[in-house]
């Protein structure tokens, strides 16, 4: 499991390590690596005693008009099929430039498979 650490000088001659998105973890220490390694002991004691729990909360109705329609799929809506076809044309273009890259970087290889 990973998780986000910001480290910072602070207060001065002292380095402070805080988990991001967990405001409670807060460790202090005279260097970066040992605020760091504080951070991932108060972390794991943390998620010991954690239990992580998924709600759905209905929206309520005074919701922004425009977020009702985000993820709204119109297969007949020429915008959306007109959208649908540049991002596939994109990710191809992506995986041919990945692949031509992969090429020079391995010359001697073969993309035929051997068995």
């Amino acid at each position: 499991m990973y998780h986000d650490i910001i480290v910072r000088p602070h207060p001065p001659g002292q380095y402070t390590a805080n988990v991001w998105g967990i405001p409670d973890l807060s460790a202090i220490a005279p260097t970066e690596q040992e605020a760091i390694d504080k951070i991932k002991q108060l972390l794991a004691s943390w998620l010991a005693q954690a239990k992580w729990v998924r709600v759905d909360v209905p929206a309520p109705h005074y919701v922004n008009p425009v977020l009702q329609v985000i993820g709204t799929n119109d297969p007949n809506d020429p915008m959306q099929r007109e959208y649908l076809e540049e991002l596939a044309r994109m990710k191809r273009e992506d995986f041919e430039r990945t692949m031509r890259e992969y090429e020079q970087e391995c010359p001697g290889s073969s993309s035929t498979p051997t068995t």
